[in-house]
């Protein structure tokens, strides 16, 4: 760990030792990717010109205690306003879509309604999972979702619910119909996981897809 080094700080020793290059630009902070210890990762860098500070600090809360349960991409170090995560080289998952088969895809929607529903369970909300385009990659596949930026608790986390709502879409649904997934009885069902958030009610929705 780097104490509460921030990123200004190191950037120069990052850039001779690591391979540091410039990788993406988000609302609220920078990305870089760079080469740490033999292992290929992101660096991510809280903006200073931003409205709302701290999001780093939020997402290495959020890493360190999601990545015990294998949800988002592993936390590797962090100082005062950066991250250093591996870095997920993969697909985006409405471009997986595209290409996968229909087995394929039911087992990985499957997988991250999964995730989802751990996440309810922990009464997290991550806030994106009614359209999460650039949210979850898929390496393998495997979905790793990315960016906790803004994760908070809440007593009534909507993250199942709002990923069905995605599945649902017309964009998404039309890709699902063609590769003969129809989601159908889907309203009664979610109403009835949000009652309770039951085990009962969540595999009822599991069941929506075979």
């Amino acid at each position: 760990m780097f104490s509460k080094n921030e990123f200004s700080e190191l950037k120069k020793q990052f850039e001779k030792e690591n391979q540091l290059e410039y990788f993406a630009k988000g609302q609220r902070s920078l990305v870089y990717r760079a080469n740490y210890n033999n292992q290929e990762v992101i660096i991510k860098v809280e903006k200073k010109n931003t409205d709302v500070l701290n999001k780093i600090v939020n997402e290495i809360k959020w890493l360190k205690e999601l990545n015990q349960y294998n949800i988002g991409p592993k936390l590797i170090d962090y100082g005062g306003d950066f991250l250093i995560a591996e870095f997920i080289k993969g697909i985006l998952f409405k471009e997986w879509l595209l290409i996968a088969e229909k087995e394929e895809i039911i087992n990985l929607v499957i997988k991250i309604l999964k995730q989802c529903r751990k996440l309810d369970e922990l009464l997290v909300s991550k806030e994106e999972m009614h359209n999460p385009f650039k949210h979850i990659i898929i390496k393998h596949n495997e979905p790793i979702m990315i960016d906790f930026e803004r994760s908070h608790t809440t007593l009534k986390p909507k993250n199942v619910t709002q990923f069905f709502q995605y599945l649902t879409s017309e964009n998404i649904s039309a890709i699902l119909k063609e590769k003969e997934i129809l989601l159908k009885n889907t309203t009664e069902a979610l109403k009835e996981y949000k009652k309770d958030y039951s085990e009962e009610s969540f595999h009822k929705l599991l069941e929506l897809l075979k």
